[in-house]
């Protein structure tokens, strides 16, 4: 069985995420901003064992992902 099987799935895949920070023009160094959509709010492709570090990132208010997890 693979990973992408898994409740969960693959770790290491990208999922794009809606991504709303406390500082307008705030980014995480380690992110590429896909499209702004507000000084506040953007898209960033995410690897979803990077969860985490969004959640741990004091700047980062909210995140929302844009696609089903599970397929």
């Amino acid at each position: 069985m693979d990973n992408q099987n898994k409740p969960g799935g693959d770790e290491n895949r990208e999922v794009t995420l809606t991504i709303n920070v406390d500082v307008p023009g705030y980014v995480p160094e380690w992110l590429i901003v896909r499209h702004q959509i507000t000084e506040s709010t953007f898209t960033a492709a995410v690897k979803k064992a990077d969860f985490a570090r969004l959640e741990a990132d004091q700047m980062v208010v909210s995140f929302s992902i844009n696609e089903e997890l599970d397929r």
